[in-house]
């Protein structure tokens, strides 16, 4: 005869589901760090999370973060390379985010236009550079 021993516990933490991450990326055009209507949003920049998880980029600037462990910290790192336009300078390059479980929490990252004189960033392809919102004028990018 087997006898089988049986646990007792006093939270409720085996029936915590997955988390999951909403990250905003857009230009904040008046430098309050949330979205508001009128503000460009930025599409397909690319995350390292430095784990596994499902990533997914759409069209409306929204990527999705999701099978996430839930009350953990994640350190979100933005690749630089993958900024269509480079005058766009996020407000950090490297953030975190805590999950919370069975709800996609919202992170909104803001990114800002550099507008300085001086060296300019450029793509791969030194192409012509489409001005930020807000700012008169267009920009060359000289060629090398």
């Amino acid at each position: 005869m087997t006898v089988t021993q049986k646990i007792f516990h006093t939270n409720n933490l085996e029936s915590v589901g997955l988390s999951a991450l909403t990250m905003h990326m857009f230009v904040d055009k008046n430098g309050n760090g949330t979205f508001d209507p009128g503000e460009q949003t930025i599409n397909y920049v690319d995350l390292n999370l430095g784990t596994a998880a499902f990533i997914e980029k759409g069209d409306s600037g929204i990527t999705l973060i999701r099978r996430l462990l839930p009350y953990t910290r994640y350190n979100i790192d933005i690749v630089e390379s993958s900024i269509s336009n480079p005058l766009w300078v996020p407000k950090a390059y490297t953030f975190s985010a805590i999950t919370e479980p069975n709800i996609y929490k919202p992170v909104d990252v803001p990114f800002y236009c550099n507008r300085g004189a001086g060296w300019i960033r450029t793509n791969a392809d030194r192409q012509y550079v489409r001005s930020c919102a807000g700012y008169r004028g267009s920009m060359f990018v000289n060629q090398r």
